[in-house]
């Protein structure tokens, strides 16, 4: 996976480090968006070896965390303050399965592409 540059404004990599321990990185990666329905301690472990291992994880939470960031600032735009329950739970578990399947880097990239598109490039970027 490519590497997704985030500013340093919402943070550092390392500063995850410092504030996540790895079990909470394993408590919040085997659960679901609500932080329940734990996987098997076995199901866990496979889990995070599949994700590649705590060191990945903490790359995978830092860019989850800034997607989380940019969705709730775009769905703040789109819907109003507060947002309705319907929206935040589905967001939410979008943002949940994106992070626990180790691919925000990737949606951070193609939302990159989109805004590249509609704003230096001029160029229409719609569903399809």
């Amino acid at each position: 996976m490519p590497f997704f540059p985030i500013p340093e404004s919402f943070g550092t990599e390392e500063e995850w480090r410092q504030k996540y321990t790895e079990q909470q990185l394993y408590d919040e990666f085997t659960t679901d968006e609500n932080g329940e329905n734990p996987l098997s301690p076995e199901e866990g472990e496979k889990k995070i070896k599949k994700l590649g291992g705590y060191d990945k994880l903490y790359r995978i939470k830092f860019e989850a965390d800034y997607l989380r960031k940019l969705a709730y600032d775009g769905a703040a735009r789109l819907y109003g303050e507060p947002l309705a329950p319907e929206v935040d739970e589905r967001i939410r578990f979008e943002l949940q399965v994106m992070k626990t399947m180790g691919c925000p880097g990737y949606f951070l990239i193609v939302q990159d592409f989109i805004n590249s598109a509609r704003k230096e490039l001029g160029v229409w970027v719609g569903p399809g």
